[in-house]
């Protein structure tokens, strides 16, 4: 399957050697800023625009935007 995505895909990879083990690189580091900026932000988003909105409506038993259910 895997293979056929690579050939649609117009995708080439090397084999990769799962036993093969080796440190990290100062490039696998690259990603830690944004991962420290985007996982924040998300929970930030989620807490003030979902679950506020949420616990207020199930708080005051009205109608929940969108059929959600409390």
């Amino acid at each position: 399957m895997a293979a056929l995505a690579e050939h649609l895909l117009g995708l080439s990879s090397a084999p990769v050697d799962w036993e093969a083990e080796s440190y990290p690189g100062y490039g696998d580091f690259a990603v830690l800023p944004f991962l420290v900026a985007f996982f924040p932000a998300v929970r930030f988003l989620l807490d003030r625009f979902v679950f506020e909105v949420k616990s207020a409506h199930c708080l005051v038993r009205s109608e929940m935007p969108l059929g959600l259910q409390c």
